[in-house]
C-alpha cells in the first residue's frame, strides 16, 4: 500500500516501469509532456483516476518507457504490485486461456462443413496432434 499526498508524482513520464497500480481512494490527473520546437507543456489526457481504476500495465507489459505522468488530485491510497508478480499473474492468464482455446479445438472437426468462424480459428493452432495423429 502507497500514500500519495495531493500534489505529487506516483508515475514520471519517461522513468521506467516497476508497479502496477490500483486506486483505493483518492483522484489521479494523468498528463502527457509535449515538445513543439523550444517550448514544452503538460496536456491532460483521459479522465482522471479514481477509486477502482488501475493504470501502470503499459511500461510493464511492453517494456516502454511510462508514457504519460500520473499525479495525485487529492491524497490516494493506492495498490501495487512489482513487475516480477506482474508479469507471473498475467503470464498464468496468457496459459489458463491457451490451454482453454486448445481444449475447445481439440473437439473441433475443420473442414467444409465446420461452421466459417470455427474453420478460421484453426489455423491459430501451428500443430495439434490428436490421439489419432491427425493434424488440425
Amino acid at each position: 500500500m502507497k500514500e500519495a499526498k495531493a500534489g505529487s508524482t506516483v508515475i514520471k513520464q519517461g522513468d521506467e516501469g516497476e508497479l502496477f497500480y490500483v486506486v483505493e481512494s483518492g483522484e489521479l490527473d494523468i498528463t502527457v509532456s509535449m515538445r513543439e520546437g523550444v517550448t514544452e507543456s503538460e496536456v491532460h489526457v483521459g479522465v482522471p483516476y479514481v477509486t477502482g481504476s488501475a493504470f501502470g500495465e503499459l511500461a510493464l507489459m511492453y517494456g516502454s518507457p511510462r508514457a504519460a505522468t500520473i499525479r495525485a488530485k487529492q491524497d490516494c491510497i493506492l495498490w501495487n504490485i512489482d513487475r516480477r508478480a506482474f508479469r507471473g499473474i498475467t503470464g498464468q492468464h496468457k496459459l489458463k486461456r491457451a490451454e482453454m482455446d486448445i481444449e475447445f479445438l481439440t473437439k473441433v472437426i475443420c473442414n467444409e462443413e465446420c461452421p466459417k468462424h470455427l474453420y478460421c480459428s484453426c489455423p491459430l493452432l501451428t500443430c495439434l496432434f490428436l490421439s489419432t495423429n491427425s493434424i488440425v
